[in-house]
């Protein structure tokens, strides 16, 4: 079996690759700045990917991708076309449905 269909079946390698895409392109938008529409789209849409197999099918994995990817929305705030705001409100639910301490409960749930 070709390498790219095996790493592709594993959910920890397939994130680490979206996120490190997300992570290389935040640091080219640092670098030099973008006003280029496309590129915050494009951006946008890995992220919201990432976000929605944290928070649906690989939730189990979101402790391990949580750091980067507020690391990450924290670069991107101040930046063009709503950009930075759309991974705030994401990262503010993800941050929600981590476990709390000693708990497996994620830390929004009531008792």
């Amino acid at each position: 079996m070709p390498a790219q269909r095996t790493w592709a079946r594993d959910p920890l390698q397939t994130l680490e690759l979206m996120v490190h895409f997300l992570e290389v392109g935040t640091a080219a938008m640092e670098a030099f700045g973008m006003d280029y529409e496309e590129f915050f789209d494009s951006m946008e849409s890995m992220f919201r990917r990432v976000f929605t197999r944290l928070k649906e099918r690989d939730r189990k994995l979101l402790p391990v991708f949580i750091t980067r990817l507020q690391r990450i929305e924290q670069a991107s705030r101040d930046t063009g076309y709503g950009y930075g705001d759309s991974l705030a409100d994401m990262i503010i639910e993800l941050g929600g449905m981590l476990p709390r301490r000693g708990s497996e409960e994620p830390a929004h749930a009531t008792r």
